[in-house]
């Protein structure tokens, strides 16, 4: 790995160009990288803050996986092809040296990393130093966006890449599903906002100190981190709740007691339908298929309790006990 000084706009730090991606990952794993500020925000669709914090302090350990996926071998193709399409369609350069696995530190937020997907030359025409470079952050998805408004995860990590690495402007670009074909490709420029910036920063600190340095748990966001960090309950414990959770109970009650009613609407419209079949398979209505009632093959069960009482040694051989978990059930 080469480590060298960069100075951009009076921004200082480490630039570490790495020599390959496992190195690359190794020296990501000290600090918290810009792609790791979504869950921090509470805008991260696939982490939350406690599955972050054990994430980081996996691989902090050591403990790396080098397999690559097919969703990661696709995001890898995809950014070098947004990038192709970024050059061709906006007019902006692409610098090619930029496609290197490196990542930036700045002096004054050694618990922080960059790592830009691509720069640009700002201006065609002018000098090809920092000062006139630009950040194209790529991305890959299924979703349809909004070429006006892409999603606040994509311009917070954006803001933390300029930050970091003292760049003025930079942009969004990405690939994306859509039924209309002008929409599966789009980009947006974005100038540097300190005050966005300088917020972000602040909570990445606390959440370095707090959950990487020190070991609080961040607080659950999902279901998944309470049933991860309680994965049972203690028999005979309870918790009393305040006014605001008495109120998400009530709107749930409510809730599912009219899905019941709704259902029992359902259930009485099916058997009135299920009457009108005698050994027909299907119901149609102008040549067009309404429903159909057909025969089903019998389904073959093992007595559990008599292969028990009969057999108890090849009951205990072919028996295996599930993971347990915890059954939701409103009162």
């Amino acid at each position: 790995m080469k480590v060298t000084r960069y100075n951009v706009n009076g921004v200082q730090g480490n630039r570490y160009t790495c020599s390959s991606n496992e190195e690359w990952r190794v020296e990501r794993a000290k600090t918290l990288g810009a792609s790791s500020i979504a869950p921090l925000v509470e805008e991260g669709y696939f982490k939350t803050p406690m599955e972050l914090q054990a994430d980081i302090k996996r691989e902090q350990s050591g403990q790396f996986d080098y397999t690559q996926t097919l969703a990661m071998m696709q995001g890898h193709a995809n950014e070098v092809a947004t990038a192709i399409l970024f050059e061709q369609i906006s007019g902006h350069k692409i610098i090619k040296a930029s496609a290197a696995e490196y990542l930036l530190r700045r002096d004054d937020l050694p618990f922080m990393h960059c790592s830009p997907d691509r720069t640009y030359w700002v201006k065609e025409d002018g000098k090809q130093n920092e000062e006139n470079k630009g950040i194209v952050e790529c991305k890959w998805t299924s979703r349809e966006i909004d070429p006006e408004e892409p999603p606040l995860a994509w311009q917070f990590q954006l803001q933390t890449q300029l930050g970091i690495s003292g760049y003025k402007e930079g942009y969004l670009a990405w690939q994306c599903y859509s039924r209309d074909p002008n929409k599966r490709f789009g980009y947006h420029r974005y100038d540097f906002n300190e005050e966005v910036f300088d917020i972000i920063t602040d909570i990445c600190r606390d959440f370095w100190n707090d959950c990487i340095v020190g070991d609080k748990i961040p607080d659950p966001v999902a279901v998944r981190d309470v049933v991860k960090r309680w994965p049972s309950s203690i028999e005979g414990k309870t918790r009393e709740v305040d006014a605001a959770a008495h109120s998400l109970w009530m709107q749930l009650k409510a809730k599912r007691d009219a899905i019941k009613d709704i259902q029992a609407e359902a259930d009485e419209l099916e058997d009135k339908l299920k009457l009108l079949f005698e050994d027909d398979e299907a119901l149609t209505f102008n040549g067009d298929i309404l429903a159909t009632y057909r025969s089903t093959a019998g389904r073959t069960t093992i007595d559990s309790k008599k292969l028990k009482d009969k057999f108890p040694q090849a009951y205990a051989e072919c028996s295996k006990v599930g993971a347990g978990g915890r059954t939701f059930r409103l009162k």
